[in-house]
């Protein structure tokens, strides 16, 4: 997700304050250090999605669904939140809104945003040169 995306979910000027930006910054021109936290935040939505629905998707998911880049700013937005000790009662039920979502999408109760993803039904061991696809112990 780019973080001009998040605008998206809430006004340019909180998401820069949660990130402890400057008053002049924008999403589209950030400081280093913002542009680093906001990034920072995203990245840990996707990779908690990511983890969520490996089970039953390759991840990370290509081209990322809709519903699925909604989740992932929602969710980087509540991370921008925690980050500055701001408890938000709002965003708190987005996220738990978005992990039963996210657990509905594992355990196979619809499709992604109405859009197909590959399922893992491969897994590729790093470095190994190993490959283990769904079925592969059959007969045993």
């Amino acid at each position: 997700m780019a973080i001009g995306e998040l605008g998206l979910f809430m006004p340019e000027r909180r998401i820069v304050q949660l990130a402890d930006g400057a008053s002049d910054e924008t999403l589209d021109a950030l400081e280093p250090e913002t542009e680093a936290v906001i990034t920072a935040a995203i990245a840990a939505a996707e990779s908690e999605i990511d983890g969520l629905i490996k089970g039953r998707y390759a991840v990370p998911v290509s081209p990322v669904p809709a519903e699925l880049k909604r989740i992932a700013g929602q969710n980087a937005i509540r991370n921008l939140f925690l980050r500055k000790s701001e408890f938000s009662q709002a965003w708190e039920k987005v996220y738990d809104a978005n992990l039963d979502r996210l657990e509905k999408i594992e355990l196979g109760d619809g499709q992604m945003g109405g859009t197909a993803a590959a399922a893992a039904d491969t897994v590729t061991g790093e470095g190994a040169g190993l490959v283990f696809g769904g079925g592969g112990l059959d007969g045993f």
